[in-house]
């Protein structure tokens, strides 16, 4: 399979980085001058936006055995239960997110320890009047685009939380991650050459489909299918849970297309009532269902039941399972699988992965709003 260069392949390589990163992020600038608390904290809060909370979104469902829980705020300012005891990471790529900004800022008014992960910006500067002890600042490499830089901020996140005494457990599992990434790149990537334009291949068709999804071709395949179907992405196990919320901002910023996330149990209750729709509904829509590889019997269930009772409304189904011997390992083969699955549906509808004009279109606005 022939692939092309551009948007496309650059998206691509940057997708197939993600082991390199992971395996890098235990030694970016800050991580080494981290020292445990004096008290291990039980509570954690990462405050970030868009792509930057997305490795907080992963890591939470999966250190629930762990000594201190994970919460993810996405918002200005910062909920009214947190105080000096909570340790607050703020993650922002560019440093210049401004609701991450304003919950540092909350932060530090309660006296809470704040540790930040970014390339710098005005998130690094206000560090510059706390201590080391008090306000620290993990430094993410610079100039790729924030989704792209998945694998460095979910390392230094668990790299913070171990060092900080938050948790190992995480941090121990990224060498065997790392592995079964590569290996995932190999097996995605076998026999693709990003130098020319991909074969055309047949869509499935709009009846009930299985569809396989083992080679890059079957991916492109499905890709092709979905191609303008509104995507409703359904998660089912803590492993696959910060999958589905990753695949959702994919779609929406690599493959330019709306996308819906919604996770097993909660999708038993209301979601799978608005799926009853008129007959010449049903083709607008397609449902890809990632599932862990740990769901407990009532899941597994669920499921099951979940999608027979949706046969008939969405036609084109995909169920995804992950690889790997450890939960964060088989986590992030779904990410992964995700991934490359947005860059094909890009490439499917003829567009770059690469750029996201609306964000940047919609920052240039807020700002001439902040100067008037």
């Amino acid at each position: 399979m022939r692939w092309p260069t551009g948007g496309g392949g650059t998206m691509l390589a940057l997708v197939a980085d993600l082991p390199r990163q992971l395996a890098a992020s235990g030694k970016l600038p800050g991580l080494g001058a981290l020292r445990p608390l004096p008290r291990a904290p039980q509570q954690v809060l990462v405050c970030g936006m868009g792509g930057s909370a997305i490795a907080a979104e992963m890591a939470a469902p999966l250190q629930e055995d762990a000594a201190a829980r994970i919460d993810v705020w996405r918002d200005y300012g910062l909920p009214g239960w947190v105080d000096q005891r909570v340790l607050v990471i703020a993650a922002s790529y560019s440093g210049n997110t401004e609701e991450t900004l304003s919950a540092t800022a909350a932060a530090r008014e309660r006296g809470c320890r704040v540790v930040a992960l970014t390339t710098g910006g005005r998130l690094a500067q206000m560090s510059s009047n706390d201590s080391p002890a008090e306000f620290s600042v993990v430094r993410l490499p610079e100039r790729l685009p924030p989704r792209a830089a998945f694998g460095y901020g979910l390392g230094a996140l668990l790299h913070t939380l171990a060092r900080l005494g938050g948790g190992a457990e995480l941090a121990a599992q990224i060498d065997a991650t790392v592995s079964t990434l590569t290996e995932g790149n190999a097996h995605h990537l076998a026999g693709v050459d990003l130098t020319t334009a991909p074969p055309a291949v047949a869509a499935v068709t709009a009846a009930q489909a299985s569809v396989a999804t083992d080679t890059p071709a079957a991916v492109y395949e499905l890709a092709r299918s979905v191609a303008g179907r509104f995507v409703v992405i359904y998660s089912c196990g803590a492993e696959a849970h910060g999958a589905g919320a990753r695949l959702k901002a994919q779609l929406n910023e690599n493959a330019k297309c709306p996308a819906y996330h919604v996770r097993f149990p909660e999708l038993d209750h209301n979601d799978i009532v608005g799926w009853e729709l008129a007959a010449g509904d049903r083709e607008r829509f397609a449902l890809v269902v990632l599932r862990g590889g740990e769901q407990c019997a009532s899941d597994r269930r669920r499921l099951v039941a979940t999608l027979a009772e949706l046969r008939e409304d969405l036609p084109l189904t995909c169920e995804i399972g992950p690889r790997g011997e450890q939960p964060l390992a088989r986590a992030m083969s779904l990410v992964q699988w995700g991934d490359y699955f947005s860059c094909y549906v890009a490439l499917a509808r003829g567009i770059d992965p690469v750029p996201v004009a609306r964000i940047e279109r919609l920052k240039r606005a807020l700002a001439r709003y902040d100067r008037e």
